[in-house]
């Protein structure tokens, strides 16, 4: 089969390059991957949580992209997106939304952003809310990253050092939704702050989106044997409980609380009902009373105000630790 280092350098090392053999030896040292086999994948949380062991992401000031696959990008895309977090004015800031459609190309760039804001409840595990394609009101005003409360797997560009200290969690095998509420309220712990970017350089083919990695196992038994643990796992960190072993370097971080994160954003992790109603605080999104998915609240990130981490010095001094 094909893979991708061979369709880059077959398609797109020739233009890059213009020919020059000492540009090509160079950008493809410069490229690493790796296959995981069909039969010892787990789901796209699992095989994430691979990449990230695997991932060389030493080097100070170095940035990181991470993506679903059946990606496009617009022209420039990696200086749109440095601009963009240039704007953001925080180096521990994690530009995350889900990507503008292929088939809406045509308004990419600085002509759109995606507002992602808020989660529903989908067996009482948290998931994000369609994010809305939105227009700048004023050419003439500079948009800059918003405030959210969600992470999203197919697009999100930080520091590498956010990858380096909140990995995706590996553990979580055969799992769809409860990866991105994960990560972002893990990364938002670890003094991390998660913005939508304010233009859209990252595109995503929605023709055929599906999940059906489920079909692709071994035994049905272990399988749904490692399905349950990876539900009590999430479930277990969304309420501020343990797991038998401990969560290890997938836990949560002690610059910012579990409530904390829940008064902020004004979302039920599964079992804060209660909590919110108690503080008077309602939810971000309202819960959908039919099986459409609930739309971002654009307004409500809008409103957000950085919320300080607990030890200044400590965060900074987590992003030059190796």
């Amino acid at each position: 089969d094909l893979t991708c280092v061979d369709e880059f350098r077959s398609k797109h090392l020739p233009t890059l390059c213009h020919g020059e053999v000492q540009c090509e030896t160079a950008t493809l040292a410069r490229i690493h991957a790796w296959t995981i086999p069909l039969e010892e994948g787990k789901g796209p949380v699992h095989q994430r949580g691979l990449l990230s062991e695997r991932a060389q992401l030493s080097g100070e000031g170095s940035m990181c992209l991470s993506t679903d696959s059946h990606m496009s990008f617009v022209k420039a895309w990696d200086e749109l997106m440095l601009q963009d977090w240039n704007l953001a004015n925080n180096e521990f800031a994690v530009l995350s939304a889900y990507p503008l459609a292929t088939w809406d190309a045509g308004i990419a760039g600085k002509r759109s952003y995606i507002n992602l804001c808020g989660y529903f409840l989908e067996n009482n595990i948290p998931r994000g809310a369609i994010g809305e394609p939105m227009s700048p009101k004023n050419e003439n005003v500079l948009e800059v990253p918003t405030l959210t409360m969600n992470w999203a797997a197919g697009q999100s560009f930080s520091r590498c050092h956010a990858e380096r200290n909140v990995p995706v969690d590996k553990e979580l095998k055969w799992m769809f939704t409860g990866e991105e509420v994960n990560r972002a309220v893990r990364l938002w712990s670890h003094g991390y702050d998660l913005y939508n970017p304010s233009v859209n350089a990252v595109l995503h083919n929605y023709t055929d989106a599906k999940q059906s990695f489920w079909e692709h196992h071994g035994e049905s038994s272990a399988m749904s044997a490692e399905q349950e643990a990876s539900e009590v796992r999430i479930k277990a960190l969304l309420a501020g409980k343990q797991v038998d072993g401990g969560f290890g370097r997938f836990g949560l971080g002690n610059q910012r609380t579990l409530e904390e994160y829940v008064e902020w954003s004004h979302t039920n992790l599964g079992e804060w009902g209660d909590y919110l109603r108690l503080h008077k605080l309602s939810p971000a999104i309202t819960q959908a009373s039919s099986d459409d998915f609930p739309g971002s609240n654009v307004e409500f990130c809008r409103s957000l105000q950085r919320r300080p981490v607990r030890d200044v010095n400590a965060l900074l001094k987590s992003a030059t630790s190796m």
